[in-house]
């Protein structure tokens, strides 16, 4: 499984400079861009919480969705300490059944790249939809396909201090396959204590990377309209070759008109066990 332990138990660890706050400024930025004033999100692929808790501290009533149990244990937990409201939920997106809609979804941290196959994807796009209240917006960021092909990803061995002064090691091994859009990047994790290795483990995590076009047809086939791309940080900037993330927001109509059913079978990707 992905997201097991003890990947899970190391996440925060392995990204503890990545800056949440100013990626929900971002989120906000576009919501206003957008015209809406929201009142209720639901974060997709939540993880640890940590975009669901600055969130529900900014005044927004969050729910938090992921199919990990160890990843939500450890959201409950900074949840319980930060004294914050948000409602976690053990679901994947492409099986996503919750008794409510919401102003605003969101799926940050490339989540919509788990959605790897066609059916998985537009599933969860179609059960996105269906969770959203009519003028409702859906804010996601992925891979960018162009840069994917420039750049390639790379191998990368990262050293980190650890609780109890254990030290954990990250030896990151990606595999591309260009006919399918898709890298399975491979995690081999290890905590050392005292020169001896106390936890090996390792993790793959197949991931998708899309190009702008197909990401519009697959919205716009679902039902969103209005759907504007940009650079991940830098939203009103069209997208570069070089520009490796980037984000996307599109609208659930007032109307809606001319989305396509969805059936209670929605695909999923649990063949391959990626979280």
């Amino acid at each position: 499984m992905t997201f097991d332990r003890p990947y899970a138990g190391c996440y925060d660890l392995f990204y503890r400079d990545k800056n949440y706050e100013s990626e929900c400024d971002m989120l906000e930025e576009i919501f206003s861009k957008r015209g809406i004033t929201p009142s209720t999100i639901i974060d997709l692929g939540c993880g640890t919480a940590r975009h669901a808790v600055l969130l529900a501290q900014r005044g927004y009533s969050v729910t938090g969705v992921d199919r990990s149990e160890e990843m939500l244990q450890i959201a409950s937990d900074r949840i319980e300490e930060t004294g914050c409201e948000v409602s976690l939920l053990q679901q994947e997106i492409q099986n996503l059944r919750i008794d409510s809609r919401f102003d605003v979804a969101v799926a940050m941290f490339a989540v919509i790249g788990y959605l790897w196959t066609n059916e998985a994807l537009m599933g969860g796009l179609q059960l996105v939809f269906a969770h959203l209240e009519p003028g409702g917006l859906f804010v996601f960021d992925c891979w960018h396909g162009p840069a994917v092909a420039v750049h390639r990803p790379q191998q990368r061995f990262q050293r980190f201090s650890g609780a109890d002064g254990a030290e954990v090691v990250r030896l990151v091994t990606p595999h591309t396959d260009a006919s399918r859009q898709i890298v399975d990047v491979e995690y081999e994790t290890l905590v050392i204590t005292d020169n001896c290795v106390t936890s090996r483990a390792g993790e793959i995590h197949r991931m998708r990377y899309f190009h702008p076009m197909e990401l519009r047809l697959g919205l716009e086939t679902c039902g969103f309209r209005d759907v504007e791309i940009g650079v991940f940080g830098q939203p009103e900037r069209t997208p570069a070759a070089d520009d490796w993330n980037i984000v996307v927001s599109a609208r659930r109509p007032l109307e809606d008109g001319g989305a396509v059913g969805f059936s209670s079978g929605c695909a999923d990707n649990r063949p391959a066990e990626t979280g």
